[in-house]
């Protein structure tokens, strides 16, 4: 078994922080606790745990629940990934011809620029954890809306 090179605190990917690629801003480490990041209602509470200011442009991370009747739809992000991990529930994704039935504790990645929709099979509350990499504003993509919850949340314009 070939082990990976060991890295001493302060080096390399192990630094305490980093700079975002193509970028002046200095990425730390956070933590978003139980309950908190910026929420948003879209018809259904989304809250963003990490987007585009505190994950230096890598990543957004947007947890929600939702209901039967609450499902978006054919669609399709032409310039993010988005992948799903069920914190609670049941779901059929579909993406591109393929069908995936989904449960509690189970993950789906949908790649960018494929229609996708998702139908909820559970009768209660889904609660969902999404993230897209990368984060990139537009009228079909999350990074635009995490870009707005965030800069609403952190008082910019």
């Amino acid at each position: 078994m070939r082990r990976g090179r060991h890295h001493r605190a302060g080096e390399g990917w192990l630094s305490h922080s980093l700079r975002a690629p193509d970028s002046d801003v200095t990425i730390e480490p956070f933590h978003v606790p139980r309950g908190k990041g910026a929420t948003h209602n879209i018809g259904i509470d989304v809250t963003v745990k990490a987007g585009e200011y505190r994950s230096g442009h890598g990543a957004a991370v947007i947890e929600f629940t939702t209901r039967k009747g609450e499902e978006p739809g054919d669609h399709a992000h032409p310039t993010e990934d988005e992948m799903f991990y069920v914190v609670r529930g049941e779901l059929t994704f579909e993406c591109d011809g393929k069908r995936f039935d989904v449960e509690t504790g189970g993950f789906v990645f949908l790649p960018r620029g494929l229609t996708h929709n998702y139908t909820i099979r559970t009768d209660g509350a889904v609660r969902l954890l999404v993230i897209t990499a990368p984060p990139r504003a537009g009228s079909e993509s999350w990074g635009g809306f995490v870009a707005d919850v965030e800069s609403a949340d952190q008082g910019h314009e």
